[in-house]
């Protein structure tokens, strides 16, 4: 079975998120590896108990971080997060001690699969969700320059124009009125 490698393009612009999906995919790919060799069910089982606890932990990390989104999203994000660790639990009993290497070539694939998906269908759907709460933290000028950029790059030039010279409008509006009130 071939490991999985993690392109940029599963990157959803949280480097919190990102990483969990990194380490999963790690996890992934160590039973990938315990496949070519002779694998330990203790062994199989370890990594299982991580993918487990890795998992709950990145499930509340990312529905926490979803909580602005609507509800058909938020509710499907949590029915896939819950199959995810029903998946990890059963792979557990689908384990065969007397054909180990096989029943491990189709736990694995189908937690491949169940990642995945979950991370093309679910969570780059969230990176906009992300990308507008970062907007809000940012000052009113990033906001602006963010906005901007989403219009045509001749638009976005002419804002940045209007933007920059916005600040020394109002100072020279400001100048004038003064000089209005002392004459």
């Amino acid at each position: 079975m071939k490991k999985i490698h993690w392109d940029e393009g599963l990157s959803i612009g949280d480097p919190g998120l990102d990483g969990e999906h990194r380490q999963l995919i790690s996890l992934l790919n160590r039973l990938i590896d315990l496949i070519d060799e002779a694998p330990d069910a203790e062994q199989v089982h370890r990594i299982l108990d991580e993918l487990e606890q890795l998992a709950t932990a990145h499930s509340r990390h990312e529905e926490m971080l979803s909580a602005t989104a609507g509800e058909d999203f938020k509710e499907e994000q949590r029915r896939e997060h819950s199959d995810f660790l029903s998946a990890i639990i059963e792979a557990r009993s689908q384990l065969r001690s007397d054909d180990l290497g096989g029943s491990l070539i189709d736990v694995t694939e189908s937690l491949v699969k169940l990642l995945i998906n979950h991370i093309i269908d679910q969570d780059l759907d969230l990176a906009p969700l992300l990308a507008e709460r970062e907007v809000k933290n940012h000052s009113l000028a990033e906001f602006l320059v963010l906005k901007f950029q989403k219009l045509s790059f001749v638009r976005g030039l002419e804002m940045l124009v209007v933007i920059s010279l916005l600040p020394m409008l109002i100072f020279a509006g400001m100048i004038m009125y003064q000089s209005w009130q002392e004459a």
